[in-house]
């Protein structure tokens, strides 16, 4: 399902983004490498939320697509979503102030 996938991406890379921050205070993980995975799996999740941004977005559906928004994670998604918003004719999403990602 569409729409509940985002979800459970976000959760589990909430989930990751935990452990490892532990991980980094136990000295037993490099933060580094930690930033690295999290911005990869980020990547991940960013690009299914960014699908379900753009049927939200497609469908005219101005406050879901605003809310899909603000789960982006980075800054690259986020220009991706104002792009596919002006593409698709709606200008007033996401917005530089109103749907900033959600980030470290």
């Amino acid at each position: 399902n569409l729409e509940e996938l985002p979800l459970r991406s976000a959760m589990a890379l909430d989930q990751q983004k935990a452990r490892d921050d532990r991980l980094v205070a136990l000295g037993e993980a490099d933060a580094d490498d930690a930033e690295e995975d999290y911005d990869a799996s980020a990547q991940v999740v960013d690009k299914v939320t960014l699908r379900l941004f753009t049927e939200v977005a497609k469908a005219g559906k101005v406050e879901r697509a605003l809310d899909v928004a603000r789960r982006l994670h980075l800054e690259r998604s986020l220009d991706l979503a104002v792009r596919v918003a002006d593409r698709v004719g709606q200008q007033r999403l996401p917005g530089r102030d109103g749907g900033a990602p959600a980030g470290r």
